[in-house]
């Protein structure tokens, strides 16, 4: 069974994007975005437990204006959602990542 390494990601951009990598060692570069819902965060109720069990590395992070990551706090703005998953995506394409899936729940499914 592979182990996990957690490590705090800050993602530059527009504004800054923070995260937890659940790298799973002995794992291929496949990765799984953990998106959390609304009024949430990276570490809200199951999902740092999801990304623990997962079988692929993960990085769940905090949408603009939730948690750590920069920005004001806002209601079901997609537009940024999309962009923080694009942001998110891009930058682990650099580091040799395959982004394979998304999970999200509530704002993050959407």
């Amino acid at each position: 069974m592979a182990t996990t390494e957690e490590t705090r990601v800050k993602i530059p951009g527009q504004e800054t994007i923070v995260g937890i990598l659940n790298e799973k060692t002995k794992c291929d570069k496949r990765l799984v975005l953990i998106t959390h819902g609304a009024p949430g965060h990276k570490n809200y109720y199951f999902l740092p437990i999801l990304a623990q069990k997962l079988s692929y590395s993960s990085f769940r992070f905090d949408f603009r204006g939730s948690g750590e990551s920069d920005g004001e706090p806002k209601y079901n703005n997609m537009n940024d959602n999309t962009h923080d998953i694009y942001t998110v995506s891009n930058y682990f394409k650099e580091k040799g990542y395959t982004v394979f899936a998304i999970i999200g729940h509530s704002r993050g499914k959407n």
